[in-house]
């Protein structure tokens, strides 16, 4: 993914010298309506003949990739990329591309003009600019075959101030980071600021809602955020926003709203009374049906009233997502959970408790506190990063209500893309030794071992104590194949229950497709650097254990295919699975006129090694 900066010089003979001093000998270099070599003078001369004022003489835009894209292409190709953003971005203004590889992230330097060639109007030194060209960065490199960041926590980002940005770049995470995405949990569900604000002291943060601002405060923290300082969509008119939207959507639920408070046993005995919800909801809701509903009204509350005052004290009846739930998971005790969960604890030099491994993460009955990056929670947020779960799936986890889960089944879930710490795992082995091992497990399937890094920061591999391989989809926990050797050093395969997303998947233009049906034949088709850029029409589907859901998903993202290859680990494979597996496809797909045929790998055409990007990866 490409990281985009930019700057507005005010010496472009300096800025020249440097990027050209720093470049090397196979660096590649680019210019368009100048020379490279004389550039300043040149813009110079732009200035002079269009009158130019002010101080600023060059616009400096730097353009980066990390380690593993950096091995992606030629210097050579990443000075297309640069060029192309300097020709889209600031079309008729001259410029200067150097890409430098002296370090392992490969970076481009784009110097251009501020005054155009022709009209001489000058680019204005605006923040819009550094937007514009990360959208325009993230379009050419996603063409490409390259990654690009995630748009939401990237969106998120950038509206936080500049004090926070700089705890994001140097310390890693913020607590702003946690505030906001629990901020984002309870808009979600709420539909007035008394509930809102209810859901967020249910987590144990405090609100203070004015006539004019919203300001939110953080455990332990002495002075409070704005809303607007966090983004427009926690203050007052992005959160009546979200309020207007969240009552539209229950109006098309009234029933779950119904069922969450529970009058479900109500339904069962008289199924013709959800006819009458609408109504009673108009009733009793404050007018949350209704079109005269004020979204601006909140319950008064004095600036010295206790910052802990328990949610109840609102008028929560009619909130969509139980705020008791969450009160009562929070009240629910850490340490018997560790306990439970086989969670290592150690006791710190000054007697308090600390999860073994991570000693900066505070341990009490009730909440924890990761002074490293200053946030803390309660065995909510514990049990969310311990088992990969959303909020709510956490919630129901501790208190044992699995109705809860009938949200997210109807509304979708509410990703979490904050994490404050990750618990060790007892299973698994060290970084150093887990590269040795899975890089001899890949060799000994006839794999390059030089992979070994890439998949195990991928998240989809993992190498247990005992020596078991594990490689299962991107964030899923449902089906894995597991790889572990016997004493005579022959490698045995076992696949644990049903994937729910591939291991890999590039959808294709052409009419085939390729289905490989484990992770290690796909593996052996790929070239030393899987990071190659695709030139291949294919689509191609890797799967962890066979689902016939995710091929259907393929199929669908490919119009045009006529023809499916599955290829079978061991070729003409006696695995009934994989035979039923087979078979199954083929009398599918066969009356949509998919010819849909099995072979091993051996049998692929020559020439098949796979040059496409790890996006799964």
């Amino acid at each position: 993914m490409a990281i985009i900066k930019i700057q507005f010089a005010k010496h472009s003979q300096n800025l020249l010298t440097y990027v050209m001093r720093e470049r090397g000998p196979e660096d590649s270099v680019d210019a368009y309506n100048c020379y490279w070599d004389t550039a300043h003078r040149e813009f110079e001369e732009y200035r002079r003949f269009h009158s130019g004022k002010g101080t600023i003489e060059a616009v400096h835009v730097m353009q980066s990739w990390n380690e593993n894209e950096s091995k992606a292409m030629s210097s050579d190709d990443f000075n297309a990329i640069g060029r192309r953003l300097a020709e889209e971005k600031f079309p008729g203004h001259a410029f200067v591309v150097v890409t430098h590889t002296e370090t392992k992230k490969t970076h481009n330097h784009i110097v251009v003009c501020p005054w155009h060639s022709e009209t001489g109007k000058k680019i204005d030194n605006k923040k819009h600019h550094l937007y514009e060209l990360r959208d325009l960065s993230d379009k050419i490199c996603k063409e490409k075959g390259l990654s690009i960041i995630n748009k939401v926590t990237k969106d998120r980002e950038e509206k936080f101030p500049d004090v926070v940005k700089k705890m994001i770049k140097f310390n890693g995470k913020s607590y702003l980071k946690d505030l906001c995405e629990k901020a984002d949990f309870s808009r979600a569900w709420a539909t007035s600021y008394d509930e809102y604000v209810g859901a967020l002291e249910a987590f144990g943060y405090s609100v203070r809602v004015e006539d004019k601002t919203i300001t939110y405060f953080y455990p332990g923290k002495d002075r409070g955020k704005r809303g607007d300082k966090l983004g427009a969509k926690y203050n007052k008119p992005g959160l009546e926003k979200a309020f207007k939207e969240n009552d539209m959507r229950y109006e098309t639920y009234p029933e779950l709203r119904d069922f969450i408070h529970g009058k479900i046993e109500q339904l069962k005995r008289s199924p013709e009374s959800i006819a009458n919800l609408k109504n009673e909801l108009k009733e009793n809701s404050r007018g949350a049906f209704s079109e005269g509903k004020d979204y601006s009204v909140f319950t008064k509350r004095e600036r010295t009233s206790s910052p802990t005052k328990y949610p109840h004290e609102f008028a929560l009846k009619n909130c969509m997502f139980p705020i008791s739930e969450i009160q009562r998971a929070r009240q629910s005790n850490i340490f018997e959970y560790c306990k439970r969960n086989n969670i290592p604890l150690e006791k710190d030099t000054d007697g308090s408790w600390t999860i073994k491994g991570r000693p900066y993460v505070k341990m009490s009955d009730y909440e924890w506190t990761n002074k490293k990056n200053r946030t803390r929670g309660s065995l909510i947020e514990l049990v969310a990063a311990h088992k990969g779960m959303t909020f709510i799936q956490a919630i129901a986890d501790i208190n044992q209500n699995p109705r809860l889960l009938l949200l997210e089944s109807t509304f979708g879930e509410q990703k979490r893309t904050f994490t404050s710490f990750y618990i060790p795992s007892k299973d698994r082995v060290g970084a150093t030794e887990g590269l040795g091992k899975v890089a001899f497990f890949l060799r000994g399937h006839g794999i390059n071992g030089d992979l070994a890094e890439t998949l195990l920061k991928s998240g989809q591999l993992q190498v247990g104590n005992k020596g078991v391989i594990r490689l299962f989809g991107k964030d899923d926990d449902k089906g894995a194949s597991d790889y572990h050797q016997d004493r005579e050093g022959t490698w045995h395969h076992e696949r644990k229950g049903v994937s729910t997303k591939p291991f890999f998947s590039h959808p294709g233009k052409g009419r085939e497709g390729y289905i490989f049906t484990d992770p290690i034949s796909f593996l052996k088709h790929c070239n030393d650097n899987p990071f190659l850029k695709n030139s291949r029409n294919e689509g191609f589907l890797c799967l962890v254990t066979p689902a016939a859901k995710m091929v259907d998903h393929f199929i669908n993202e490919n119009p045009n295919m006529t023809r499916l290859k599955v290829i079978t680990a061991k070729g003409k494979s006696k695995d009934s699975e994989e035979i039923d597996f087979f078979n199954n496809l083929k009398e599918k797909y066969q009356k949509f006129g998919l010819n849909v045929e099995r072979t091993g790998p051996e049998q692929l055409p020559k020439g098949m090694e796979i040059d496409i990007p790890f996006y799964g990866l």
